[in-house]
């Protein structure tokens, strides 16, 4: 699916985002970053959801949007506990997975925004495996920016076989100028999030 995005002229970034008052925040992260979980403390928070996992950009008269997905998110059972207060009655993703589905919406959990929103900033996240120091909100380069979206893009040997690595790269390029790329380091554990989340609207009010 994200290679058919590439060959459409969209971009696919791993990463979750959500909306709060008509904009569009993106949490990009490896494996256990934790973006579902930043994602789904800002839901507690009053965000609706327009993506979990993969986040499908548009460029619009040069500005950049991100594009809804489903109403559902994959939390991990701990997850599901803090958020929801239960996971055993939720559906596992796959068979072979511990990964839980959870509806967004519609009698769920928080609210799905179904429609393309203008993005406003993308966080590099990545927490502390003690769960313990402050939480770091740091501006990033370009340069370094490029580098970090090129890494959690999707498909990169498809892309690179189909001839299709130059074009990815400009539309990175054009992403990184137009929308602020910060990396985000925070404190594992699921009572510091409400923390996070504060973070995020102190530092982003004019976006808010």
């Amino acid at each position: 699916m994200s290679y058919w995005f590439e060959l459409n002229g969209f971009m696919a970034l791993h990463a979750s985002a959500v909306v709060v008052d008509g904009l569009a925040i993106a949490f990009v992260s490896s494996h256990g970053g934790g973006k579902s979980g930043l994602a789904a403390a800002m839901i507690q928070a009053g965000a609706s959801l327009l993506t979990d996992d993969v986040l499908v950009l548009e460029e619009r008269h040069d500005q950049w949007e991100g594009r809804p997905s489903y109403p559902h998110m994959r939390m991990w059972p701990d997850e599901a506990e803090y958020f929801l207060g239960s996971y055993v009655d939720l559906p596992p993703v796959q068979k072979d997975t511990e990964k839980r589905s959870v509806t967004i919406g519609d009698g769920g959990f928080g609210s799905f925004l179904d429609a393309s929103t203008p993005l406003a900033c993308i966080y590099l996240a990545s927490r502390r495996p003690e769960g313990d120091g402050p939480i770091e909100i740091q501006p990033v380069s370009r340069s370094e920016a490029l580098i970090e979206l090129v890494r959690h893009s999707f498909s990169a040997r498809l892309v690179e076989a189909a001839g299709l690595q130059p074009a990815r790269l400009d539309r990175l390029a054009r992403l990184v100028r137009a929308v602020p790329v910060r990396r985000l380091v925070y404190p594992s554990g699921f009572d510091r999030l409400p923390e996070v989340v504060r973070s995020l609207h102190n530092l982003d009010a004019n976006l808010f």
